[in-house]
């Protein structure tokens, strides 16, 4: 028997396309192959999604920073002011020595500011006191309250 009498193999050589067996798997693996890039790149969005997050914190503290840095060089500088307490050439006793401490949060107004509480300022040392603070009035428990008093670097009577 040759093969062209053969029905089965004449049939087969004439087929064409896929078989159903075929078409599903080669749907299987690209449904597979679907789900993985879709996986990277729902992994990739959250990354970056974070990454955009912390970017925003360390630009966030970095420009705080930034506020506070002049602030915080400056903590102490009462310019070329020195109080005959603390006037190494004097010769008498001193007359502007600190007699009290002050409340180093008090709000600037002109009945709070006498020339005793100024005084008394400039004995407060430039590590702080620990008091607590009255104007903030919404401070966490367990915080810290920066204050930093100085005197301004302007040229008195210049805008600044």
């Amino acid at each position: 028997m040759t093969m062209k009498n053969w029905p089965a193999a004449r049939h087969a050589m004439h087929a064409r396309g896929l078989s159903l067996v075929e078409l599903m798997i080669a749907i299987t693996l690209g449904m597979i192959v679907m789900a993985a890039v879709l996986a990277l790149f729902l992994n990739i969005t959250r990354s970056n999604s974070e990454m955009a997050k912390m970017n925003r914190q360390i630009e966030n503290g970095r420009f705080a920073v930034q506020l506070l840095q002049d602030d915080i060089a400056h903590a102490g500088f009462w310019g070329r002011f020195v109080p005959s307490f603390d006037d190494l050439t004097g010769l008498g006793a001193p007359l502007d020595a600190p007699n009290a401490l002050p409340d180093p949060c008090l709000t600037y107004s002109a009945a709070n500011w006498t020339t005793d509480y100024i005084k008394n300022l400039v004995g407060i040392p430039v590590q702080g006191n620990a008091g607590a603070c009255t104007v903030v009035g919404n401070q966490q428990a367990n915080t810290d309250v920066l204050v930093v008093r100085h005197a301004q670097t302007c040229v008195a009577g210049a805008a600044g």
